[in-house]
């Protein structure tokens, strides 16, 4: 069957989530949305002794420990079940495709409006790999993979590379326009390679020169 799936990153800084499940699981779920600055709500009949901690350490946390009831989605950006239960994950899931609440159960993509994919996060780069569902060890895979491609090097380049794209826009250049590939293919990622930070800087700057001047240029 085609992959009709749609990409996405969300912001969910300040949204309010709901986590539905106790377990080592769910404990791995709060943590990926509280380290991206959301408010969590858990609800669970009994939790692990890490949730527990988590729970006295951050204010953005809190636990209800009862069973889900009817009704418990209502104000909620997204929720994320993990109860290891499929009775109770096919009522939640039909609570919040009423409601039109994006939910993901775990390892359940039946009662899932939406997968989550193995993240690869290193400083301000964020990579997610999918299968549909298909294989989560082949995404697994594939993240640790990507995990030692992206080196302090390229961390670097990239932190060089906004402050380019900011210097263009000061020189009102359409960054979208300018020839990213002949910078990042030559001699200026050789450079970074190699920690010769000084140097590829001054490769930057002349790539600024003369992109600012290719597109400065009457039509």
């Amino acid at each position: 069957m085609e992959n009709l799936s749609y990409p996405v990153i969300l912001n969910l800084r300040n949204k309010d989530c709901l986590v539905v499940g106790g377990g080592m699981i769910a404990l791995k779920k709060v943590r990926g949305l509280l380290n991206a600055g959301a408010r969590v709500t858990v609800i669970a009949i009994t939790t692990v002794g890490p949730l527990d901690i988590l729970e006295k350490s951050n204010r953005l946390l809190r636990i209800y420990r009862r069973p889900f009831q009817n009704g418990d989605t209502k104000g909620y950006s997204l929720v994320l079940t993990a109860t290891g239960v499929s009775a109770v994950d096919k009522i939640i899931f039909t609570e919040c495709n009423a409601s039109l609440i994006w939910i993901n159960s775990a390892d359940d993509k039946d009662t899932s409006s939406f997968i989550l994919p193995a993240i690869v996060k290193k400083g301000d780069i964020t990579v997610a790999i999918s299968t549909g569902g298909k294989s989560p060890k082949m995404a697994t895979w594939l993240r640790d993979q990507i995990d030692n491609i992206i080196s302090p090097q390229i961390l670097n380049a990239t932190d060089l590379l906004a402050a380019a794209r900011q210097e263009l826009k000061m020189h009102s250049v359409k960054t979208e326009s300018v020839d990213w590939n002949l910078l990042l293919n030559g001699r200026f990622f050789e450079l970074i390679n190699n920690n010769l930070v000084e140097e590829a800087e001054e490769e930057l700057s002349n790539w600024i020169s003369s992109q600012t001047i290719l597109h400065s240029k009457p039509k």
